[in-house]
């Protein structure tokens, strides 16, 4: 299934490595974060070059949602709860702080990719989900989230009965490959260029090696698993979703 942003945006093809380069910085994985990555280093001066296996942007960027949001499921109850009021609060201040940042970045670049602030809902359609919403409420209140609880019966919008929701203020949605086409235009990247291992300080690829003074993994899946055995800690699925009309 293609998705509905690559049929929006076409994203012109990078050149691919050939033969061995020396470079201060290099960053494996051309998504969102590699790009990003890449992006701010380039802005703070530094010399940095983006190698991809096959395309920029195709594989979970291109797939994404495009929200931007704090909110992610009934989180912070939990996270308070566990961690500490403390740890919750500095993972809803970064969260918060990236959606500024990417409105700042637009802003400043002039990206036309449909950014727009809106709100976040999370909802649920049993009532017993309803007590949840409310504890997240006040979770996320107390860290300093803009949040408030929607009785279900306010919102008419659905095409179906909601027990209530729980409303982050000030989200935002944007058109990723857009995004992501303005700043690769900057960038110095390598598409169909592999790596195949590392090394120290270098990087083997299918097309030649890349000696690098930092290296950084942005890709979805650590290759490397030695130390840190991830291989062990992650699970991967893909969820598919047919729509019949």
């Amino acid at each position: 299934m293609q998705s509905i942003w690559s049929k929006a945006t076409d994203l012109p093809r990078q050149k691919q490595l050939k033969g061995n380069v020396q470079v201060e910085n290099v960053v494996i994985g051309a998504g969102m974060a590699g790009i990003l990555t890449a992006y701010f280093l380039q802005k703070q001066g530094k010399e940095v070059i983006v190698i991809e296996a096959d395309k920029v942007a195709d594989g979970q960027t291109k797939n994404t949602t495009a929200k931007i949001t704090s909110q992610h499921g009934l989180c912070y109850y939990n996270m308070i709860k566990k961690a500490g009021k403390a740890r919750a609060y500095g993972y809803a201040k970064a969260n918060e702080e990236a959606i500024a940042t990417y409105e700042k970045i637009i802003n400043e670049e002039g990206i036309e990719c449909q950014f727009e602030r809106l709100p976040s809902f999370l909802y649920s359609t049993k009532e017993e989900g309803r007590e949840l919403l409310a504890q997240e409420t006040e979770a996320a209140k107390k860290i300093g989230i803009e949040a408030h609880f929607v009785p279900g019966n306010h919102i008419k919008e659905l095409p179906f009965g909601i027990t209530g929701a729980v409303c982050f203020e000030r989200q935002a949605q944007f058109e990723p490959l857009a995004f992501i086409k303005a700043i690769a235009e900057k960038l110095t990247i390598y598409e169909n260029t592999n790596a195949v291992f590392v090394h120290g300080h270098i990087v083997a690829t299918n097309c030649g090696t890349i000696e690098a003074k930092n290296i950084i993994f942005a890709t979805h899946y650590p290759f490397i698993n030695v130390p840190g055995f991830y291989f062990l800690r992650q699970h991967q699925e893909k969820l598919c979703i047919s729509v019949k009309r």
